[in-house]
């Protein structure tokens, strides 16, 4: 009886520690479009969070709705605690493409939907271990990049075969002010200290116009068109006092042609050049 309940105690404690080891492998990287033709080049990258190994060869690779075998291409069949492997859809192709990984490869019968689709890692008994359901709107379509787990989340990354993920960060270029040599200088008006004596400002000939100088100028000239008129007048005063001596009473006026007649005048307008009367 003791034995029988040892035995069992002893096949209970094995499939538990065997369901713990199934429970730690995770789906963690996929390349599900490579950049160009991705014919061959898709991958999936699997991580054990456990503290045990696990032999891959016994689990499948589901994907596009069959479950696919893991034949191992390179490395250890076992995968150690906190170990990586990449599960690829042609060795050849992926060894062209990172010919320095060294790290555990299986190879499996597959082909990713670009559009993104449901995979699946499953035990012998064909249970889930781990799914995920990806789609081109996580990132990773078809520019070389791929997503990833981090902080439980999946995120566009870098490819990370067989270390911790990064997230992508893409690269901002920084805004650098152009060096003072390359700046064009705008030119510089500089002050005349002491303009020419012959440019007079604009303002003043305006200004001039109205000050006493000018006024004075201004008369003097008007003074000097009248003073040839005032001096016939003068003359013709004269000759008209001669008149009035000599020919005792007869008056006669001389006057130019340019002063109208008024009416009631007893005298006759004489042109510059005529002869007085004797």
């Amino acid at each position: 009886m003791k034995k029988k309940l040892i035995l069992v105690v002893l096949v209970s404690v094995f499939f538990s520690n065997y369901t713990m080891a199934e429970s730690s492998l995770i789906i963690n990287e996929i390349m599900y479009d490579q950049e160009g033709s991705d014919e061959g080049k898709e991958w999936v990258e699997i991580y054990n969070s456990g503290p045990n190994n696990i032999d891959l060869t016994l689990y499948k690779f589901f994907e596009g709705g069959v479950n696919h075998k893991l034949i191992l291409a390179q490395g250890s069949p076992d995968l150690g605690a906190g170990g990586y492997a990449l599960i690829v859809s042609n060795p050849e192709k992926f060894k062209e493409n990172y010919p320095s990984f060294g790290g555990n490869i299986f190879d499996s019968s597959f082909t990713f939907s670009n559009a993104g689709e449901s995979i699946a890692l499953k035990d012998k008994d064909l249970s889930t271990v781990d799914q995920v359901v990806y789609a081109s709107r996580m990132g990773g379509s078809g520019n070389g990049r791929t997503i990833s787990k981090i902080g439980g989340e999946w995120k566009e990354s870098e490819p990370t075969l067989g270390g911790a993920n990064k997230m992508y960060i893409p690269y901002i270029p920084s805004v650098r002010p152009a060096p003072a040599s390359t700046v064009k200088k705008l030119p510089v008006l500089e002050k005349i200290a002491n303009p020419p004596q012959n440019t007079v400002p604009k303002t003043a000939v305006a200004e001039d116009i109205f000050t006493p100088n000018a006024m004075k100028a201004s008369a003097l000239e008007t003074q000097d068109q009248v003073q040839p008129k005032q001096k016939k007048y003068a003359i013709s005063l004269i000759s008209l006092f001669i008149l009035i001596a000599l020919g005792g009473g007869a008056v006669y006026l001389v006057r130019e042609r340019r002063i109208p007649k008024i009416e009631g005048d007893d005298f006759e307008i004489l042109d510059d050049d005529a002869q007085l009367p004797s």
